[in-house]
């Protein structure tokens, strides 16, 4: 059951990179020209929901599952999430580039993210290897 448990959190949380990567690297593109700023704030008015609502759920199964070190180290990404959710700050518009970059501080959300993620996959991804070992070497010696 735990090696499921961190099978699901590795899913979560390596979906919730990707769309902060996503985040990031659109915002090199809109940079070198090769994204409009309007595609930009559509992709963040569809996906950064999404990404709110993964972190949502990883840390209520941390939480039900009792691993507190790791719902410690979600809770400021979870707290900025509401903040972010009641400001609704993702739902920004921008048509031409001065306007983008006024909203600066989005690049610097995707960046912070990203690193949250970073360190959440690396910790996710060694429980699921303890948890993986131990369910092995349990059906080998059952067997």
């Amino acid at each position: 059951m735990h090696t499921i448990f961190w099978a699901g959190m590795l899913c979560c949380s390596g979906m919730a990179e990707l769309i902060t990567l996503y985040f990031h690297f659109s915002h090199d593109d809109l940079k070198k020209g090769q994204a409009c700023p309007l595609e930009i704030t559509d992709s963040l008015r569809k996906y950064y929901p999404v990404e709110i609502y993964i972190s949502f759920i990883m840390s209520a199964g941390f939480y039900f599952y009792r691993d507190y070190l790791a719902l410690m180290f979600c809770l400021p990404l979870v707290l900025y999430n509401i903040k972010m959710l009641i400001g609704k700050e993702f739902l920004c518009h921008a048509v031409f580039v001065e306007e983008y970059k006024q909203k600066d501080y989005m690049e610097k959300i995707s960046w912070i993210k990203a690193l949250f993620h970073t360190g959440l996959i690396f910790y996710v991804v060694v429980q699921f290897i303890v948890y993986f070992s131990k369910f092995i070497s349990y059906w080998v010696v059952s067997n």
